[in-house]
C-alpha cells in the first residue's frame, strides 16, 4: 500500500470493502466531480456563446447603385399596382399586403440588399424610401398594415383595406406611375 496507515487501524479485508469505517480511508483521490462538472458546464456555454456570436455578425449593405433605377421603379410600380387591383377585388387584406411586402424586398434584393433576414420591417421601410424612393409617410402606413398582418392572428377588415389602397396610391404616385 502507498498510504501509510494510522497507529492502530488496518487495512480493509474485501469483507468489509463496502463498509463504511468512521475513519481512514479518503473517499475520492483527485479533484472533485463538481468542479469537472461544473467546468464542462462552463465551457460548454462559452463554446455556445462563440458559435452563436459568429452567426450574428453586422449586416452590410451595399452602396446605393449611382443613379435612378428606372426599371427597379418600373417592377416597384407594378407591385403596387396588382396590389392595389388585389384589394379592389375584393382579395383577402392580409395575402395581398404580405404579397406585395415580398415583392419589395425581392426588389430590394435587386438593389443590393440580400441580407434582408436580419433587418426589421421599419428598417426594409427606410430601405425603401432611400433606394426606390418612395412616400415615407405611405411606406409608413403600408409597414403599419404589414406589422398587423404579419404578427397578429384577428381578421384585417375595410378600413384595413382601405389604407392600404391610398398608401399604396401614395407609393404608386411617387414612383410616378
Amino acid at each position: 500500500m502507498l498510504q501509510t496507515l494510522r497507529v492502530g487501524q488496518t487495512a480493509p479485508t474485501t469483507g468489509d470493502a463496502g463498509a463504511s469505517s468512521g475513519s481512514g480511508w479518503p473517499v475520492a483521490a483527485g479533484a472533485p466531480l463538481g468542479l469537472f462538472l461544473g467546468l464542462t458546464v462552463l465551457s460548454t456555454i462559452v463554446i455556445l456563446v462563440v458559435l452563436l456570436r459568429r452567426g450574428a455578425g453586422v449586416v452590410e449593405i451595399e452602396a446605393e447603385p449611382p443613379g435612378d433605377d428606372p426599371a427597379a421603379r418600373h417592377a416597384a410600380a407594378d407591385a403596387v399596382q396588382d396590389a392595389i387591383e388585389g384589394l379592389e377585388v375584393g382579395g383577402d387584406v392580409r395575402s395581398v399586403i404580405l404579397a406585395c411586402f415580398r415583392r419589395f424586398c425581392a426588389l430590394l434584393g435587386a438593389r443590393g440588399i440580400t441580407a434582408q433576414g436580419a433587418l426589421t420591417p421599419r428598417e426594409l421601410e427606410g430601405l425603401a424610401v432611400e433606394r426606390l424612393h418612395v412616400s415615407r409617410v405611405a411606406s409608413e402606413t403600408l409597414t403599419s398594415l404589414f406589422e398587423e398582418a404579419r404578427y397578429s392572428e384577428h381578421p384585417l377588415g375595410e378600413a384595413d383595406r382601405h389604407r392600404a389602397i391610398e398608401s399604396l396610391a401614395g407609393i404608386r404616385a411617387a414612383l410616378g406611375a
